[in-house]
């Protein structure tokens, strides 16, 4: 939209709801890449589609298993050789998953899910029905909006911090294990 004479400049997408190349069903967020592509969280569509920033055309649909995409940002240098990753939250009611990947849909880490937790009232520190992703470049913070439980998410895009995390999680989500065993 042009502010100064209100007129559409371009859109994306074919402008009716479908499937093939160019149609989008319920489009959430959207990120640009670099100048030259816009990446677009295609939510009943279950994918990422990229559109050319220029003239609006469909460019391709990212590769990658994605469960009602809503949020994506772009996290500059964090790929391999100091390429730009993506940060996609995905929606679903009955559980949370965030993915990070590199600009082609590569999976650059485990996808975050929900974490048992003993302090939680159900045992399990819920995490679902994720919106809008934000990023804070210089903090190497993100920050999800959680529909199903009224929060937002602070995420650590620090790399040592992230490990210790994963540790901490993984650790926790063994011991639930074991301990529902029993």
């Amino acid at each position: 939209l042009d502010f100064e004479t209100g007129e559409l400049r371009r859109t994306l997408g074919k402008g009716e709801r479908g499937e093939g190349e160019g149609y989008l069903s319920e489009p959430r967020d959207l990120a640009f890449l670099g100048a030259d592509d816009v990446v677009v969280t295609d939510l009943s569509n279950h994918r990422l589609v990229v559109f050319d920033a220029a003239s609006g055309a469909f460019r391709r649909v990212l590769p990658g298993k994605f469960d009602q995409p809503f949020g994506v940002a772009v996290l500059p240098g964090r790929a391999e050789g100091g390429g730009d990753a993506l940060l996609v939250s995905e929606y679903h009611k009955q559980f949370g998953r965030i993915q990070l990947l590199d600009t082609e849909g590569n999976e650059l880490a485990p996808p975050l899910k929900y974490v048992p937790d003993a302090s939680s009232e159900h045992g399990k520190r819920h995490i679902g029905g994720l919106n809008y992703i934000h990023v804070d470049v210089a903090s190497r913070r993100a920050f999800v909006g959680d529909m199903q439980s009224h929060v937002v998410h602070e995420l650590t895009l620090d790399p040592a911090r992230a490990k210790e995390v994963r540790a901490r999680d993984e650790a926790a989500m063994e011991a639930h294990r074991a301990k529902t065993e029993l």
